[in-house]
């Protein structure tokens, strides 16, 4: 099976289970307001009580560009597709002694919690560290450039959250604003012609998500996440930045979590 099919199929397949979630549930989000009391509420959904500690994005998958920085950004993604949570590693390797050489690894942290300071209202933070590693070596033929690229980025993304409740689940919407930066450098050729650069990353991220609580402390959720970049980047010296550039990143990601 074509691989960039199969994970398009996996983003269809995530994004329509979405929407047929809410479309499902919307009806129950006026039922539930109506219920009365804080109280009451408190008791029939416990995971939105004041005082409780939430990371949500302990191992999942997601699609689309995460609003990282540098190349680690996007990293161990395939077809659109891949793996988050508080770790993300990838390696990989391929060619030949005719034609060269290339392999690549990464190793991604993100750790990400979020405290609920009153019933239904969040506030959390969610962090990244990344390692990029790749070369590519000649082969007999001539083939390839020898190069060698390594890098790491950092960003933070102060977020704010309110909960709804809709029955057996909860609808949970959180905006990030986010910084990020890189550094990169890169070596080519022989002799060796190298290129070091900087870049930095201020974004916006916004996540709808519905919560599923599979048991009284786990957790599983599903949902679009969309963010706003602006970008920019100094070739060699760090003073002399380029134009910030924008982009704009919409896809769906799906996490196991946990609550205390």
């Amino acid at each position: 099976m074509n691989t960039s099919l199969a994970f398009s199929s996996i983003r269809r397949f995530l994004t329509c289970a979405f929407i047929g979630s809410v479309l499902a549930l919307a009806p129950r989000i006026a039922s539930a307001e109506e219920h009365g009391a804080a109280s009451s509420v408190r008791d029939e959904r416990p995971f939105s009580r004041a005082g409780r500690i939430v990371f949500p994005e302990l191992a999942g998958i997601s699609s689309g560009p995460a609003a990282g920085v540098g190349p680690v950004t996007g990293v161990g993604a395939l077809g659109g597709v891949g793996v988050s949570g508080l770790v993300s590693y990838g390696a990989s390797s391929g060619g030949n002694e005719v034609s060269g050489r290339s392999k690549s690894s990464s190793l991604t942290l993100s750790p990400a919690a979020d405290f609920f300071v009153d019933d239904h209202w969040t506030v959390g933070l969610a962090a990244s560290v990344g390692k990029y590693d790749s070369s590519t070596t000649q082969g007999s033929s001539g083939g390839a450039t020898p190069t060698n690229l390594s890098g790491y980025d950092l960003s933070a993304t102060p977020r704010l959250g309110r909960t709804f409740d809709l029955g057996p689940v909860v609808l949970w919407p959180k905006l990030g604003l986010g910084y990020g930066t890189a550094r990169t450098h890169e070596a080519w050729g022989e002799p060796s012609t190298q290129t070091r650069w900087l870049t930095r990353t201020i974004f916006t991220q916004l996540t709808a998500e519905l919560v599923f609580p599979l048991t009284r402390n786990v957790i599983f959720d599903l949902g679009p996440v969309a963010s706003f970049a602006l970008t920019d980047q100094a070739w060699n010296e760090p003073g002399k930045l380029s134009d910030w550039t924008k982009n704009f990143n919409l896809g769906v990601q799906a996490h196991l979590g946990l609550t205390l």
